[in-house]
């Protein structure tokens, strides 16, 4: 007999939960548990703290990400997914369709949010739990809410208790459309890469590392900025040249002597 939730339990190209590993760790973080809302919830924390949040390339399989133990929203997603779906537990993703520029909340340096998209999407995770779907999503991991949370809602840490939705704390006003649960991202993951790889992706990863360690107590992104330009100019000098690069960028935006474009150093 077909399960009623046979979709979402396929393995797709990039969620691949029949390879080896994923079916290791998947069986590593449930053996213990019997009912299949505690898998969920075991799996979900496992995921949220052992992936550590980036920005970046998210074309990447569930394995991948396993391997590499950080990833995107996207990824982090993924990875949930295919580690459910290997404990035999129905899932599938979310697709958020957000405003770009906005949704990161306000750790979003202004120089950044000037390159954005007006409009980007964002992927977490869902779940099939006693007859209903639960949405959860496990992008920002501990040390990273704990670095920002406190000044950045959208990054407020989340918990899951295994019965209610467990999100980020979104702006609803940044969410233009939603579509859940969706039993194949790959689509998603095949379209082509705009700021997903180079140096500007590079630059991102580099902040949202900074962020994880910084140590000094601040209250805003104002109070951020200047600590970042100098964590460059010390540690990453050539990012710290493509950052007065950007800044001269859109000195000539002002201008309206904009360049054509804003090389990409892959």
């Amino acid at each position: 007999m077909t399960h009623p939730q046979a979709e979402y339990l396929k393995t797709t190209r990039f969620c691949d939960y029949d390879h080896p590993d994923i079916i290791r760790q998947a069986r590593a973080v449930t053996a213990t548990l019997s009912n299949d809302t505690e898998k969920a919830v075991a799996i979900f924390y496992w995921v949220r703290d052992k992936i550590l949040y980036r920005v970046g390339d998210w074309h990447k399989r569930a394995s991948e990400t396993l391997y590499e133990r950080e990833g995107t929203c996207t990824n982090a997603a993924n990875l949930f997914v295919a580690m459910c779906r290997a404990a035999g537990l129905p899932a599938g993703y979310g697709v958020l369709r957000v405003k770009g520029k906005s949704y990161f909340g306000p750790v979003m340096l202004p120089l950044f949010r000037q390159f954005m998209s007006e409009e980007s999407v964002h992927i977490y995770g869902a779940v099939f739990l006693e007859g209903r779907w639960i949405q959860v999503d496990p992008s920002d991991d501990y040390d990273f809410c704990r670095a920002t949370g406190h000044f950045n809602p959208t990054a407020k840490l989340v918990d899951w208790d295994g019965r209610n939705n467990a999100m980020l704390h979104l702006n609803p006003s940044d969410i233009l459309d939603i579509a859940c649960p969706v039993a194949s991202i790959d689509d998603q993951m095949l379209k082509a890469r705009k700021n997903g790889k180079g140096i500007r992706a590079l630059m991102g990863s580099t902040y949202v590392r900074f962020l994880r360690a910084n140590r000094e107590t601040v209250s805003s992104c104002d109070e951020l900025q200047p600590l970042f330009v100098k964590y460059l100019f010390r540690k990453k000098f050539y990012l710290y040249l493509f950052w007065q690069y950007l800044r001269c960028v859109l000195l000539f935006r002002r201008m309206n002597r904009e360049p054509q474009m804003v090389p990409d150093i892959s």
